[in-house]
């Protein structure tokens, strides 16, 4: 390996860790916030990450596969960043989920009094 080669790769490795710690720290601050939270959550479930895919037609388990990959690499992405906020992540999403659910209880419940 010439000199110049070794030089730029010297350079690519260290430009690559300073984007790999700038790539850290934006999902730290998206995750900072309970908005980041609920958009990420909200792409994650888009990418039907924690879901089942229908195996019937092979084109659509073929794009369900893709962005189930897409959902893979930021959940990763996270767990990398932050784990401790995904565990945050899925606490909120969980309150807001039980409080959705009371809340239609309770219009129920409003139904059957009337």
């Amino acid at each position: 390996m010439s000199w110049d080669a070794e030089t730029e790769e010297k350079k690519n490795k260290k430009k690559a860790k300073k984007f790999e710690r700038q790539r850290m720290a934006d999902m730290k601050d998206v995750l900072a916030t309970d908005q980041g939270k609920n958009v990420l959550w909200e792409i994650l479930e888009m990418t039907k990450l924690m879901g089942k895919v229908p195996g019937n037609d092979a084109l659509y388990l073929a794009r369900c596969e893709g962005s189930r990959d897409v959902g893979v690499d930021i959940h990763d992405w996270i767990m990398q960043a932050s784990p401790k906020e995904f565990l945050n992540m899925l606490q909120i999403r969980a309150k807001a989920f039980n409080e959705f659910e009371e809340e239609e209880d309770d219009a129920s419940e409003e139904k059957e009094d009337d």
